[in-house]
């Protein structure tokens, strides 16, 4: 607790307390999300660009955390190479200091599941739009490839 104290009485001393902590909303976040992942997608970084646009961030105002999660470790190690960058951008272009960020690799179900088969992509189409079943009755078409 006393390296704490003595560091934001540092900070306090370098004027890091004078910079601006102004409030914003979760669509101003989104807008300069996106712009900085166009601004990497241009400069080449395509991994980079598909790890920042695979999901939304989510904003936890209370703690001033931005969570950010991808699909894979390839997405998630490129994210924490670049993690300052955009941290810094996004301080930068929201005019707050305060706002910290993680990442973390998605475990949810959906991103678990894969189609690897044209019989899989078929069965999960067909659950958006039954009227494929019919089709493929109809005309006798052989999904199985």
């Amino acid at each position: 607790m006393r390296k704490q104290k003595e560091e934001k009485q540092k900070d306090l001393q370098n004027g890091s307390a004078n910079k601006p902590t102004e409030e914003f909303s979760l669509d101003d976040l989104k807008m300069y999300w996106r712009q900085f992942a166009f601004k990497q997608k241009s400069a080449g970084l395509e991994t980079l660009f598909s790890a920042l646009t695979v999901n939304e961030p989510y904003f936890n105002e209370e703690e001033m955390l931005i969570t950010h999660h991808v699909d894979n470790l390839v997405q998630l190690e490129f994210m924490r190479s670049h993690e300052a960058d955009l941290v810094q951008f996004l301080r930068a272009s929201l005019k707050n200091y305060d706002i910290q960020m993680k990442c973390a690799v998605n475990q949810s179900e959906d991103s678990k599941k894969k189609m690897y088969t044209g019989k899989d992509r078929f069965e999960e189409m067909a659950k958006r739009n039954p009227n494929l079943e019919t089709l493929k009755k109809l005309f006798k078409l052989d999904i199985d490839f």
